[in-house]
């Protein structure tokens, strides 16, 4: 353990819990859903966005082009509009995210 690490009880894939499909990681604003990482963030005061990635941590392939996160939707009150707008997002456009070809 080091300044980076804590101990904990438990890994957090024993503590999380389901709620509405989605794992919710404890002690984080960060759940997975349909195999994506989604995490809320704050912008500016009361703007939230969601961060998405791949839960594998291989890239999101978009048209050829690959990124390692994407930010999505627009300023949402809380961070639950947020998470709710990246769920949509991730099932609208399931197909085109795919894994880098090597």
């Amino acid at each position: 353990m080091n300044r980076f690490t804590s101990a904990v009880e438990k890994p957090w894939s024993d503590q999380a819990r389901m709620i509405a499909g989605a794992i919710v990681i404890p002690g984080s604003s960060a759940m997975i859903y349909g195999g994506f990482e989604i995490q809320s963030f704050e912008a500016g005061r009361g703007q939230w966005h969601a961060r998405i990635q791949r839960a594998d941590l291989a890239p999101v392939v978009i048209d050829g082009l690959s990124f390692p996160t994407l930010e999505v939707g627009f300023a949402w009150s809380d961070p639950e509009a947020a998470i709710a707008d990246a769920k949509a997002h991730i099932d609208q456009n399931r197909q085109r995210y795919t894994t880098a070809s090597v």
